[in-house]
């Protein structure tokens, strides 16, 4: 019996070695400070959407900056499901009996983050890919 699988079939769940641990450590640190980072840029847009919104005089101003600031969650929800992902990268490492379990939620919250940023840049290929189209073939 190989010794990952001895221990998973004794002690309840598969545990990484030291050398494992560390690898998922540090990348569970980078994907935490990524999503901290992410979540403030976030935060700070919103407040720039909420500036522009309360120091307009206009309907228009007004409108943009909320938009501005709605469009802020988008950087907050994939700086909260990074941040989510490290903290259970970090959990793999600091805990015994449920490395793989803490894996899955790590790997789903990165899938999280990746599908949003996936999504949006599909949509912005296409709003550009729309924008080229309409300059070549319809004239001014």
């Amino acid at each position: 019996m190989e010794h990952g699988a001895y221990e998973e079939a004794h002690s309840g769940g598969y545990e990484f070695t030291d050398e494992e641990n560390e690898i998922i450590r540090a990348t569970g640190s980078r994907v935490k400070i990524w999503g901290i980072f992410t979540l403030l840029a976030g935060i700070l847009w919103a407040f720039g959407g909420i500036g522009v919104a309360i120091s307009g005089s206009g309907a228009v101003t007004v409108i943009s900056g909320l938009l501005y600031g709605l469009l802020a969650l988008i950087p907050i929800f994939i700086g909260l499901n990074f941040r989510q992902a490290g903290t259970a990268f970090g959990f793999v490492v600091t805990t015994e009996g449920n490395d793989i379990s803490h894996l899955m939620v790590a790997v789903s919250s990165l899938g999280k983050a990746f599908l949003i940023q996936v999504v949006l840049a599909s949509i912005y290929l296409a709003v550009v890919i729309l924008a080229l189209v309409t300059a070549i073939f319809i004239p001014t």
